[in-house]
């Protein structure tokens, strides 16, 4: 299946880029080509004077010119479902070029410069020995995030004769030293490159400071109009006493010293940063604001930068505001502001907005300048839903109203819905019109129906899922259902897989008579106590089996689970809640804030031990063992009686899955365990997604159809299956 990539499809309603000029739109899909193992990538251009003609008149549909194809196996490092070789696409200010960061063969992306006229490909920076994953251009200056190459040479050897010292190494570090060879991060520093009149300048500075590895996929540098200034992102220098007063989404992660390891480089990722101003004149940088983001500390309001036409104010995005003399003394109860004004010419700064969580569950998906009186008209987006306000400041205050449509302007957007394949439309106004399907093969299939569920559970909280049915008449008694827990950001999402490619396989399962449930994660799940998460999340898995079974959908003997990364821990605590409301489950590469872990994983890495003591309520020892005694997922394996898949991505995921695998085999209980020793987190090989999806797919066919594909590829598998099903000896 082709997937968009940019606009990317997972979003609800996300749009194509224009060129400045306004002649043209862009846009990136990807596919899979599961007989090569690789994706296929390609850059597309659609004219807008075509489009609107289309729109307007009909008829023939408007070219689709293929600018630019890559195709190989992916290797570099993806952060979100349905990577792609391609991304971080740009216009040039000219309208001439496009910029895109490419996946070499080697796993390393470089940014081109693509002419739209004659495809003609130019490497921006070939020299760069290292990933460059994003180009800014205005006017003759150019701003491009670059790993630093120099970094990846192992640090000076700490052995001395036969001894090597560990002291201060994490587990993961120590023990694969390949795929971790800096002692504070998973991956390489980065600097900002910035190009002017020819002249190269690397910031941060010092050398030894870089550009934060959290900011490099969330935040895209701005240059101002006449290209003097740049605004970057820098790490914060240190974490102030009076920080403590900002509020946080996840108390682990609270602007304390005691949160976080002592690394301030920019190396690791989860080290706060903040908004800088470089001026490409002096060469000189300084922060705009002394204070973070609020990305690190959980809030998903999009970083942003965004200058004025007149290039004398910047709008600035999820960042916390300096402390005034009222909220000094408070505790976790300042918000970071959702947009933030801040004037060039004395720097002041004020809050337009605050962010809307956890009040309201929705988030900042984008800001702009409008007219010439410097007013902003902000994206929100909740529940996959999207709307504008335009704020307005008036008598020294800012006010926000519902933005209306009047003089609706041309875009091409991603449409989709949860059994409906994403197509690409133009849209003006209330004038629709489809003007590319991508997967034409698609339209003769027997797909799933799809709908929204929502349901109240016993604690009152109103919980909403998307739900497959099969295409096939319903038999007595119900569908089986799978309930596949974490990550339903947008309840239009075609469920294709799910709401990520590692082990979910919606689609596939609902064509072969299963019912299938995409669940949220609850939305207030990391401001309620850390205690109670998990008995929070299988509650709702609980009531949503109630729900269905009461609606005479399914069958609530043959019910299966997935969890996958935080969830893991989810479900393990529901198989121990409830081990006789499911008849199979998978856990995949995640983590369950159990004792093993904590010790793996927790020297050297505050955030983690944090997160460990607060799921279980202290320490693993002295006097807080008893309480890990009665919570913690390893000590109460023997409750499981459920079928169990487990499947490991990568030797540090084995050791992570190890404890349950161990538990669970001595004491005789049905469990099965595979690795995909190559995958990332987040799978996007296409043989890596079928091993994995087609493997769950095959495990709840057998447990809860008895079914069993015919073939001998498969003997094996169904041989090891049948043994788990003989009586414990």
């Amino acid at each position: 299946m082709t997937t968009f990539s940019d606009p990317y499809g997972r979003l609800d309603g996300p749009q194509a880029k224009r060129s400045p000029d306004g002649r043209w739109f862009a846009v990136v899909t990807t596919k899979g080509l599961l007989e090569t193992n690789k994706l296929e990538s390609s850059v597309w251009l659609f004219s807008a004077q075509q489009a609107e003609r289309f729109l307007r008149a009909g008829g023939e549909r408007p070219n689709l010119h293929l600018l630019f194809r890559r195709t190989g196996t992916p290797k570099a490092l993806q952060t979100s479902s349905y990577g792609a070789l391609i991304s971080n696409l740009d216009w040039a200010d000219n309208s001439l070029a496009l910029f895109v960061s490419v996946e070499r063969s080697d796993g390393i992306r470089h940014v081109l410069d693509i002419s739209v006229s004659t495809g003609r490909v130019v490497d921006v920076l070939p020299d760069a020995r290292g990933s460059v994953m994003a180009a800014v251009e205005r006017g003759n200056t150019r701003a491009l995030i670059e790993q630093q190459v120099v970094a990846l040479q192992k640090e000076p050897s700490t052995s001395s004769g036969n001894e090597t010292v560990l002291t201060d190494q994490t587990l993961l570090h120590s023990v694969f030293p390949e795929l971790y060879p800096d002692s504070v991060s998973v991956e390489f520093p980065w600097k900002l490159r910035v190009i002017r009149n020819g002249k190269a300048v690397l910031y941060p500075r010092p050398s030894d400071t870089f550009y934060p590895v959290g900011a490099v996929r969330r935040f895209r540098p701005a240059i101002s109009a006449d290209g003097r200034y740049i605004v970057t992102a820098e790490p914060v220098p240190e974490l102030q006493p009076s920080w403590s007063a900002y509020r946080s989404v996840i108390d682990a992660v609270r602007l304390s010293p005691s949160s976080y390891n002592d690394n301030r480089d920019g190396k690791s990722y989860t080290w706060p940063w903040r908004y800088a101003l470089i001026d490409t004149h002096t060469g000189e940088s300084r922060p705009l604001l002394a204070t973070p983001t609020g990305y690190a500390t959980g809030f998903v309001d999009t970083t942003q930068a965004v200058w004025s036409p007149d290039g004398a104010k910047i709008a600035l995005t999820n960042t916390y505001l300096p402390l005034d003399s009222s909220s000094r003394d408070e505790t976790n109860s300042v918000k970071p502001c959702a947009i933030a004004l801040y004037r060039l010419a004395n720097r002041a700064i004020e809050c337009v907005t605050e962010v809307a969580f956890p009040e309201r569950p929705e988030h900042l998906v984008s800001v702009r300048f409008v007219g010439a009186s410097g007013e902003l008209v902000a994206k929100w987006s909740k529940q996959g839903v999207t709307h504008e306000v335009q704020y307005v400041n008036g008598n020294h205050e800012w006010k926000g109203t519902e933005k209306s449509s009047e003089s609706p302007s041309l875009n091409l957007t991603v449409r989709q819905d949860i059994a409906v394949p994403p197509t690409l439309w133009a849209e003006q106004g209330e004038q629709k019109q489809m003007l590319w399907n991508p997967n034409p093969q698609l339209s003769g299939r027997l797909l799933a129906r799809g709908s929204l569920l929502t349901w109240t559970d016993s604690s009152n909280y109103v919980w909403h899922a998307a739900l497959l049915l099969p295409p096939t008449p319903m038999p007595v008694g119900g569908y089986p259902l799978v309930i596949q827990t974490h990550g339903l950001t947008n309840p239009h999402e075609f469920l294709a897989d799910g709401a990520y490619t590692t082990g979910f396989a919606a689609m596939p399962l609902a064509c072969s008579g299963i019912a299938v449930l995409q669940m949220e994660d609850r939305t207030d799940r990391h401001v309620r106590p850390a205690m109670e998460e998990a008995d929070d999340a299988a509650r709702g898995y609980e009531t949503a089996i109630s729900t269905l079974y009461q609606k005479g959908l399914i069958d609530k003997s043959r019910v299966g689970i997935i969890g996958f990364s935080r969830t893991h821990w989810y479900v393990e605590k529901a198989l121990e809640r409830s081990p006789h409301l499911y008849k199979a489950a998978t856990l995949i590469d995640g983590i369950d804030q159990s004792y093993v872990t904590a010790i793996l994983f927790g020297p050297s890495m505050v955030i983690n031990s944090r997160d460990h003591e607060a799921a279980n309520g202290a320490p693993p020892w002295a006097g807080g063992l008893s309480m890990w005694l009665q919570r913690a997922a390893g000590f109460n394996l023997d409750k499981l009686t459920t079928p169990l898949r487990l499947e490991a991505i990568g030797k540090a995921s084995v050791l992570g899955e190890w404890e349950t695998y161990a538990v669970l085999h001595q004491l005789h209980r049905a469990v099965d365990f595979v690795e995909i020793p190559d995958g990332q987190h987040i799978l996007h090989k296409p043989l890596e997604r079928y091993w994995s999806q087609q493997g769950d797919v095959d495990w709840f066919r057998f447990w809860l159809q008895g079914y069993e594909r015919n073939d001998a590829e498969h003997k094996s598998q169904y041989a090891r299956w049948k043994d788990l099903q003989r009586p414990s000896k």
